[in-house]
Parts: structure tokens; C-alpha cells; sequence
């Protein structure tokens, strides 16, 4: 296997002339060093595929850029003809393979028929080409990696524009190297079939447990299968209806009960206000009682235990108020899912966040918003909870639920969301609305809302 590369022509290339004389290059720059890649383990990959046609799929899957996986120019080229004649007809070896060269008058550029002889006898067999692929496709991550530092390396000193932008730009293309790691392919009736069968298999292993994440409501549980990764629910109601108590209850359940790690985004509550209701709902002290500082001595024993709690739980708070772009938040959950490994979010609340750049239409600005925290929950695979602002339409009728399109400045919120959850309040009943579940049922939640407590329990309620 062990094969001299002295005239393989490099796939990338730094201009260290550029660095010398703009005073950035390093030492170890200024050193002849070539890209990362492995001669042997690529040519191991192609010799695989000569001796078993099998394993053309699995590096189909493995290989996320395809040919330019490869480093050498060669191999880039000779995997492009398997590929290719793997398509039109499966039958792949040496004499195709040479023909498909020849057509194409490369057989000489990858070194002829000696060559290609040396590849398919540089492997005894294909059974550890899953280990061949593994460092092809890691040398390519490092090569693309080297590159994006680079690129950002030039933007740096050349950039006069905003800085956070520069950034988030940045961090998205270090983090598609991870995602690059779900290979995208179609895949057909049997795999797909297999997946079915893989997701029955888990939900008859849940034992009667949640799919989901609890959200402290066993008939919103009931319906909901619980808060789902990878989705976005949109809680709507019009102001002081208990859009932030539900969703900080669902925030309390998880993170301060259920030890799962959480964060919420607060643009319109300060993190003190958020930990007063907090402390109330918990304990069951009034908030009555926390505001005015009319502790009694048992109230206090309470406060110490809940603060004593709090420091073991995987909870974050990001205080917004001053505000936050749609950008700035994809960032924190970015970041947040990566050191704290988060599984829950709340945004509260979505026409509070600021939009990236200015449009005409404040309707044009909610959706595209909307676009990206549900992005970003797909991305990230986090359950999130947005809260929404809805209009004043169904004050027009009073008495009147809410309904879907009363969701206030844009029906893109609508459209985005996975399940949309409506707040109906008034002097008689209180209840939420599934009015939108993308693969569920709609319907009524009857709850209570405890008033001194500023949290939703679950009761038994006749909704007429």
C-alpha cells in the first residue's frame, strides 16, 4: 500500500506570500505542510469498491462530498467513473473503470493501468472499509475546517461591516461540519419501512411513558404526547390571559423538577421577576406575599430549600429586555445546546424579538423571525415554546375563544408552528385550545388557572 505521492497534485493551497508580507504568517505556517488527507486509507476506499460493488453505497453514505472527499486528484477522479458507472449499469471493475477513463482520455492523468491494478490489490477484502471511510471523511472535515478558518481569516482583516453578523456567519459554518454528519439521501419503501418499525419499537419500549417532554398538564400531555424535539409550539393569547406562566411552567416542570436542561428567553419579564414567579408556583407562596416581603418564618424555610434547589438544576434564564435580534437568539440555543447540552427552550415572546434587518412591512419582519426559531429548534433538535401576541379581533366579540387567525402580525407564525396553543380566559371557564397539531388532534384542555400562584393546573372542566 505504500505508494509515493511526491507528484500528487495538491487540492488546496495556501498563499503564504500574502501572510509574509501582511506580518500574519506564523512559523508553522511559513513551513511546506500539505493539507490533512491519508494516501493509503484513500486508496484503500477505491480498492474496496473494485473488489465489492457492495460497499459503493456505504461510501455513497459516508462520503458527503462525494469525490472531493479525496484529496489526491487521482482517486477524485477514478471515484467519480465508480460512481458514475455505478449509476448506469452496477457492474464496476477494473475493465470498466479503464474504459470510462479512456472515453474521457484520463486514463493516463491517474497514472494508467498500472495504477489502477496497485489499487485493487492494495486490500485483501472489503470488510473494513467502514474504517477506511472513517478517516477519508474525517481528513476532508479537517481540510474544509482549514479552509473556513482561512476564509475567515481573510474576511477578518478586511471586514468593516457588523461584527456580530461576521460571527454568526462564522459559527454557522463550523457547526454544518456537524449537521454534514446526518447524510441526506432519499431513501426508499424497505429503509423507510425500517424506520417505522425502529420509531414502534421505542414508543412500545416507553412503557406508557411520554414520547415527549412533560409539560406539567396530564391532559395537555394526554393530547400533545408531550413537547416533541425538533418542533416548535406556539402559545398565543392576548395580554395578561398567562402566556408566560404557562410557558414558565412548562419551564419549572422540566428544569427544576425534572433535572432536564432548560432555557428561557425572557423579553419582556426581568430573570428576577421570572424567579419570583418561580419561587411562588413552586412553593406556594402568593406572590402577594414575595412582593410585598411579608415572609413568615415557614415562607423563608421554603425560599432556602427552593434556592438550594435551583443551584442543582440544568436551568438558564438570558434576561432580553433590553432586546434581542432573531439572530441573537439562534446563536444562544446554538451555544446553549452545545455546552449545556439544552433540550427545551422558551422565547417569550415572539413580536418582542427584533428583526435582523429592517423590511417595509412589519408582517414581512414577524415571519421571517418566526422562520428562523423554528429553524433553529429543527437544527438544534431542542422542544421549543414560543409565545405569541395575539390581536384584538376576538375582543371584538366578547366572550368569543381565540382562534388560529387571530395570531397577531403575520400568518407565517401559523404556518411555522408544529402545534399552536390558544388561552381562553374568562369569568367562568378557562381552557386551551389545540388548535393546530401537525400529526395530532385538535381539541379542548380544560385547566384552572391558580391566580395567587400565576400558574395552570390540570381539572377536570365541561366545556359547552
Amino acid at each position: 500500500m505504500s505508494e509515493s505521492f511526491e507528484t500528487a497534485i495538491p487540492a488546496a493551497s495556501v498563499d503564504l506570500r500574502k501572510a509574509r508580507r501582511n506580518g500574519h504568517a506564523s512559523r508553522a505556517q511559513l513551513m511546506d505542510r500539505l493539507p490533512p488527507h491519508s494516501p493509503e486509507a484513500e486508496q484503500a476506499v477505491i480498492g474496496c469498491c473494485l473488489t465489492d460493488n457492495k460497499t459503493i453505497e456505504r461510501c455513497e453514505e459516508k462520503l458527503k462530498s462525494g469525490h472531493e472527499s479525496f484529496y489526491d486528484l487521482r482517486h477524485q477522479i477514478i471515484y467519480e467513473g465508480i460512481l458514475s458507472l455505478s449509476v448506469i449499469d452496477g457492474a464496476v471493475d477494473i475493465i470498466t473503470l479503464q474504459q470510462w477513463l479512456k472515453d474521457r482520455q484520463k486514463l493516463d492523468e491517474v497514472g494508467g493501468i498500472p495504477y489502477l491494478n496497485r489499487l485493487q490489490d492494495c486490500v485483501p477484502s472489503a470488510a473494513n472499509v467502514d474504517y477506511y471511510l472513517d478517516i477519508v471523511s474525517e481528513k476532508a472535515t479537517l481540510r474544509k475546517l482549514l479552509a473556513t478558518c482561512a476564509k475567515v481569516s481573510e474576511e477578518i482583516y478586511e471586514f468593516t461591516g457588523d461584527v456580530d453578523e461576521l460571527l454568526d456567519r462564522t459559527e454557522k459554518d463550523v457547526l454544518q461540519f456537524r449537521n454534514d454528519q446526518i447524510p441526506k439521501f432519499a431513501i426508499d419503501g424497505r429503509v423507510s419501512g425500517d424506520h417505522l418499525a425502529d420509531d414502534l419499537e421505542r414508543r412500545m419500549q416507553l412503557d406508557g411513558k411520554l414520547s415527549g417532554l412533560d409539560t406539567g398538564l396530564p391532559d395537555l400531555n394526554q393530547m400533545l404526547e408531550g413537547l416533541q424535539f425538533g418542533e416548535q409550539v406556539v402559545i398565543g393569547a392576548r395580554p395578561s390571559m398567562g402566556k408566560t406562566a404557562l410557558g414558565l411552567g412548562m419551564f419549572t416542570t422540566l428544569a427544576y423538577q425534572q433535572k432536564v436542561p432548560s432555557l428561557f428567553i425572557s423579553l419582556e419579564m426581568s430573570s428576577k421577576a421570572l424567579m419570583r414567579r418561580m419561587l411562588s408556583s413552586t412553593t406556594g407562596i402568593p406572590m402577594n406575599t414575595i412582593k410585598r416581603g411579608s415572609y413568615s418564618e415557614s415562607d423563608f424555610k421554603k425560599f432556602i430549600a427552593f434556592r438550594s434547589l435551583c443551584c442543582k438544576c440544568p436551568m438558564f434564564i438570558i434576561d432580553g429586555v433590553t432586546g434581542m435580534t432573531s439572530r441573537e437568539i439562534s446563536t444562544a440555543v446554538r451555544k446553549m445546546v452545545l455546552k449545556h447540552g439544552i433540550k427545551f427552550v422558551v422565547v417569550d415572546y415572539l413580536q418582542k424579538v427584533k428583526p435582523d434587518s429592517r423590511h417595509e412591512k412589519r408582517t414581512y419582519e414577524v415571519a421571517d423571525i418566526s422562520g428562523k426559531l423554528r429553524a433553529i429548534a429543527v437544527e438544534t433538535n431542542v422542544a421549543m415554546v414560543t409565545l405569541a401576541q395575539l390581536n384584538r379581533d376576538n375582543q371584538k366579540d366578547k366572550g368569543r375563544p381565540p382562534r388560529l387567525s387571530d395570531l397577531g402580525d403575520s400568518g407565517q407564525i401559523e404556518r411555522d408552528a408544529d402545534t399552536v396553543l390558544l388561552i381562553h380566559r374568562d369569568a367562568e371557564k378557562c381552557f386551551l385550545i389545540v388548535a393546530k397539531q401537525r400529526d395530532g388532534e385538535t381539541g379542548i384542555v380544560p385547566v384552572v388557572f391558580n391566580g395567587p400562584l400565576c400558574r395552570f393546573e390540570s381539572k377536570a372542566y365541561e366545556t359547552d
